[in-house]
């Protein structure tokens, strides 16, 4: 299997940079981490999961670790008594539980599809649009 290409820190966009910055302030409305590539057996469908908040972060290095090995994903929505904020956090195990996965090949043309997407893009939405919309 092909190894992933190294990205390096003067490669990412001005624009990335700038979201990036926002997201590790805690700016309202930012998101930035680490992406991952998931076979979701339950809908025998490949996603992705961003891990882009605070939390998600924290979590980002036990679900590398498990990286090509059956992982559960157990999502939790925090929401704080007082506080004017909630999101969403994960905590990532192995997995036991039996479950088919595709075949070699349309794995690997999926992990080729998320290596190599083929626009790269920041997305800004406006205060106004933000309202009703899904995450």
């Amino acid at each position: 299997m092909k190894k992933a290409k190294s990205i390096e820190k003067w490669e990412f966009s001005k624009e990335f940079l700038e979201v990036k910055d926002r997201a590790f302030a805690k700016a309202k409305g930012y998101l930035s981490g680490l992406e991952y590539l998931l076979w979701i057996p339950f809908v025998q469908k490949f996603g992705l999961f961003l891990m882009g908040n605070p939390t998600l972060r924290r979590e980002s290095p036990n679900v590398k670790s498990l990286m090509r090995k059956a992982c559960t994903l157990k999502i939790e929505f925090i929401d704080p008594k007082g506080s004017s904020y909630s999101w969403h956090g994960a905590s990532a195990f192995q997995c036991t539980t039996p479950m088919d996965i595709p075949d070699e090949a349309t794995l690997l043309a999926e992990i080729a599809k998320f290596r190599e997407p083929k626009d790269s893009a920041v997305e800004f939405v406006d205060d106004d649009k933000k309202a009703g919309r899904a995450r």
